[in-house]
């Protein structure tokens, strides 16, 4: 864990305490001013905090963009409700609108934390299907219904006599049974990829966190009487919303979204010479020769590659919040080039070079023919090459899976190994 990610993670919960013991305080009477703006602006800043750092670590820019929309639902959810209470609780026409709105926002927000839930298991590249777009219909629908109560009051009554099950209309019950199936959904397609890959520990913290909201909404549907106190600190908008972000959060912390965490242990394992340094020149991961390269150099060699010395050249590309740098290492060209420097000395004699063009000739033939070769292995072995590459590219936190993949990346590279030698054994042959 980075330590930006970690100081983030201390000033919100900061934030979210200050709004508890608010609450707490306004309860027992020790304050005497309104203090729902205060507790907006707090999880307003928690919410933004939240946002900043699945900007600066999802991949994908449609799921980026998700999650902006709902963080601004998840302030407006949270403004409507101040709004409320500290300048329109006593206006009946003002509460009754307001109520139409409030019933909204779980309805959207569990939209799209459904549609989220979808992306877990796959990579930046894999998309969901279009389909999914027609659940919207539903949804946008229903919201306008309840927008609408007023005229056809089909959600809520709009009289105020009205008390108990009355005040509830069919559509209600229906918003109610469709959030409840989204959740469900949201809870299957969440563990779906792990009873897949047999890897159930990965989803543990965020089953955590939808149980946990879940024995929220029970308690707090039954009235049970001790859950009264915890009810003051954690209202339930406030506590929606912390579930809301928490369960995204476990989602990309836990890897099951693509997410730019975790590269290290992949840099770490592979053969790649690379490094990351950060905007400031601040080395983010050194790589395997040459850790104290000079941040002015990896600068220069942005417009050109850099020789370090003799066999070793520089190249730096610019990536999001930083530069990436690696080695080239051109020792066996060196030592071509040198060979041939040799070999060209020794030819004084006109014989000699119509035998260095004649070999050159049957070289080219031959490259000629390793390309073709190269070509055809790569044509037939292009779906193992596919599984090998995506194996390396997301490989597992968990000891054990990580080995079972390692395992399987090994098993194809034998394969890749014995196929392309029977190729070679048997190349004059069309089929092997």
């Amino acid at each position: 864990m980075y330590r930006k990610e970690i100081i983030s993670y201390i000033v919100s919960i900061c934030l979210v305490l200050i709004a508890c013991l608010l609450h707490a305080l306004d309860f027992y009477h020790y304050i005497d001013f309104p203090i729902h703006t205060i507790v907006l602006i707090l999880y307003t800043f928690v919410i933004f905090i939240w946002m900043h750092n699945m900007m600066n670590r999802v991949i994908r820019s449609s799921i980026v963009t998700r999650f902006r929309i709902i963080g601004i639902l998840l302030i407006c959810y949270l403004t409507i409700r101040t709004v409320k209470y500290e300048f329109l609780i006593e206006n009946e026409d003002a509460v009754r609108l307001i109520r139409n709105f409030y019933f909204v926002f779980p309805l959207v927000l569990t939209h799209l934390v459904f549609l989220t839930s979808l992306h877990v298991g796959k990579s930046e590249r894999e998309n969901i299907s279009h389909h999914w777009n027609l659940l919207w219909i539903p949804t946008c629908v229903t919201a306008l219904l309840i927008l609408t109560n007023d005229y056809h009051e089909l959600v809520f009554s709009v009289d105020p006599n009205v008390r108990g099950l009355n005040m509830y209309g069919p559509v209600f019950y229906f918003v109610i049974i469709y959030i409840g199936l989204l959740s469900l959904c949201t809870l299957v397609f969440t563990m779906l990829p792990s009873f897949k890959n047999r890897n159930l520990a990965s989803v543990d913290l965020p089953i955590f966190i939808l149980i946990i909201w879940g024995l929220y909404t029970f308690l707090y549907m039954i009235g049970w009487k001790n859950f009264e106190y915890f009810k003051i600190i954690f209202k339930s908008a406030e506590f929606n919303i912390l579930i809301v972000v928490l369960f995204i959060e476990s989602l990309v912390f836990m890897r099951l979204l693509p997410s730019n965490r975790g590269y290290e242990s992949f840099l770490q394992i592979s053969s790649l010479n690379i490094g990351i340094m950060d905007l400031n020149g601040k080395m983010i991961f050194s790589p395997k020769m040459y850790r104290d390269i000079e941040p002015s150099l990896i600068e220069d060699a942005l417009l050109n590659p850099i020789f370090i010395d003799e066999d070793t050249m520089l190249e730096s590309a610019k990536i999001k919040g930083g530069k990436s740098f690696w080695f080239v290492d051109f020792t066996d060209f060196n030592n071509l080039k040198r060979k041939l420097i040799s070999i060209s000395e020794d030819m004084l004699s006109e014989n000699e070079l119509l035998k260095a063009n004649s070999i050159l000739q049957k070289n080219m033939v031959k490259l000629e023919e390793q390309r073709e070769i190269r070509e055809h292995i790569h044509m037939k072995l292009k779906p193992q090459f596919g599984q090998l590459k995506y194996i390396l590219m997301n490989l597992p936190d968990d000891e054990n899976l990580f080995e079972i993949k390692l395992k399987h990346a090994c098993f194809l590279d034998v394969y890749i190994k014995r196929y392309a030698n029977l190729f070679l054994i048997t190349k004059n042959s069309i089929k092997i």
